[in-house]
């Protein structure tokens, strides 16, 4: 129902935003495919790719170390979550962490910050 970004613990509403803030330095424009996350129905154990950037090629020296910059960041300072229900209406809120989702009595976002690509 929503999908929220937060870098450093602050919901971000741009992904192109969110990367100049991890790697200003990094030229490599940022190729996103964005869909809504409202009304998509998943199969029990389907996996969803959720975020990827491409690293700039091995010639570019200043541009590998901006990505790999990013790259490390992502594992420190990028935080997601996210509210999804079943086709039941039986919802559930996960950091998408690999913990597991703690029910929810439904997925209200008026306090959410969707993300936009």
């Amino acid at each position: 129902m929503w999908f929220e970004l937060l870098l450093d613990g602050k919901p971000m509403g741009d992904m192109h935003q969110t990367v100049r803030q991890l790697s200003p330095a990094l030229k490599t424009p940022l190729n996103l495919v964005t869909g809504r996350v409202a009304g998509r129905v998943f199969a029990p154990g389907a996996e969803q790719l959720v975020l990827s950037w491409k690293r700039p090629p091995d010639t570019n020296v200043a541009e590998i170390k901006a990505w790999d910059a990013l790259n490390q960041a992502r594992f420190s300072r990028i935080t997601v979550e996210a509210c999804f229900c079943s086709v039941f209406q039986e919802c559930w809120v996960s950091k998408l962490d690999g913990d597991l989702p703690k029910p929810s009595p439904d997925c209200a976002n008026e306090k959410r910050t969707s993300l936009q690509g």
